[in-house]
């Protein structure tokens, strides 16, 4: 019981997580042909080496630090006082208030709030679909955070016109997952998914239930 899931998935944890980083790659691709279309971004190549280290840090950082803590540890904890679908919900509900930040009008603020909600719904599923095993949603999760940073930093300039309900608040230097496209994308991700993972939820609550009232003082 621990952040690789079964035996299984224990071998395959990298094939897993690279999995999970190109499913973020393939969203942001499809974000910034759709914005292209519009002709709300222009591109440039300012590529510096110390930005690639940045952007591996962060994708390690935040998305292994962020998953051990919402899908492994809270989640884990959560099972213990309410029944399974409770627990996905409220972990999801948690790491979007957590991330969630004020100031950006409110409109903007409520399609964050169900952004980051739908994300933390998706990356729940993500664990379910990969048996218990992490490093899939660190792999998403850790691929979103790195790769908008090198799209935003290295190879992308945003129009200042971009309505903040397309792309998400933030101006020149926007937050996708309070857009309408990433919202569309995580909802049709969890919907069609759904059937799968009833299937696979059996499996998975054994790995869910670990927590810190199993371990010994």
């Amino acid at each position: 019981k621990d952040i690789y899931g079964s035996k299984k998935h224990r071998k395959s944890s990298i094939f897993i997580f690279f999995r999970g980083f190109m499913n973020s790659f393939l969203l942001i691709i499809l974000i910034l042909i759709f914005l292209a279309f519009l002709g709300k971004i222009e591109w440039k190549f300012d590529f510096l080496l110390g930005q690639l280290f940045n952007a591996i840090f962060l994708c390690f950082l935040v998305g292994f630090a962020e998953e051990v803590i919402f899908r492994e540890w809270l989640w884990g904890e959560l099972t213990l006082l309410v029944n399974y679908k409770s627990a996905k919900i409220f972990q999801a509900i948690i790491f979007s208030l957590v991330h969630f930040r004020w100031g950006m009008g409110f409109s903007s603020s409520i399609m964050l709030l169900i952004g980051l909600f739908l994300l933390g719904l998706v990356l729940g599923q993500r664990r379910i679909l990969d048996g218990g095993s992490l490093f899939g949603c660190i792999g998403f999760h850790g691929g979103l955070v790195s790769l908008w940073f090198l799209v935003e930093n290295s190879f992308v300039d945003f129009s200042t016109n971009i309505p903040a309900w397309l792309i998400g608040p933030g101006g020149s230097n926007p937050n996708p997952i309070g857009g309408v496209l990433a919202i569309i994308t995580f909802s049709f991700v969890f919907l069609t998914q759904l059937d799968k993972e009833t299937i696979l939820r059996r499996s998975f609550l054994g790995t869910c239930n670990a927590s810190s009232k199993e371990e010994i003082p």
